[in-house]
């Protein structure tokens, strides 16, 4: 689960650009964005499984509204990169090393998430890590509803010969590869969400 240096954006966007937004970000279910409550679509990219003694390296999230916003930023930590981390997700050791302070990053993505709901693939792991490095800047864990597309694809699709996240997009259609990268990601999984029509219906 793991862009360049420092890279960010929060974009609004024009009445005619919003138009437009609204109708590729529609769905198959045809109705406009701005009848969908705000959501957040979140996914990290960390130097391994284990959110104890791994740790972040990337962040992405998506804001679903009634414009779409994207928040996303390299980490800093101070570690050597693994020559696996380094191949899978193509972040640089020079890139971690200039990143944001984590707890900087964190900040900032709590202040982009608000209170609205968190979907992710497997949103638990992201959220085990959010919470630890929130831990040891002394603050709460995060109370937001959290959303796990996997837990809907597994519903839907009980027979699949696994439920990576490459597997399931491929199972709805969208033949693109998972570049491991977080916000990359963020916006694939959007992809998958928009026709899981279940949690669809949960976020309206």
């Amino acid at each position: 689960k793991a862009r360049d240096k420092h890279t960010e954006s929060k974009q609004g966007f024009s009445k005619a650009a919003k138009m437009r937004k609204a109708k590729k970000y529609s769905g198959k279910t045809g109705r406009p964005l701005e009848s969908i409550k705000p959501y957040v679509i979140l996914d990290l990219e960390t130097t391994g499984l284990d959110a104890s003694k791994d740790l972040i390296i990337e962040i992405g999230a998506i804001k679903i509204a009634e414009t779409i916003e994207e928040y996303t930023c390299l980490v800093k930590q101070d570690l050597k990169l693994t020559d696996t981390i380094i191949k899978l997700t193509g972040i640089s050791q020079d890139q971690v090393d200039n990143g944001k302070d984590q707890d900087i990053a964190l900040a900032e993505l709590l202040d982009f998430i608000g209170d609205s709901p968190i979907v992710g693939y497997n949103i638990n792991f992201d959220i085990k890590f959010i919470n630890e490095g929130l831990k040891n800047m002394g603050r709460g864990k995060i109370k937001n509803q959290l959303y796990d597309a996997m837990k809907h694809v597994k519903q839907e699709n009980m027979f699949l010969k696994n439920y990576k996240l490459e597997t399931a997009l491929k199972e709805y259609g969208i033949y693109e590869q998972v570049p491991h990268r977080a916000i990359a990601d963020a916006r694939l999984i959007h992809k998958l969400v928009k026709n899981l029509d279940g949690l669809m219906k949960n976020l309206r």
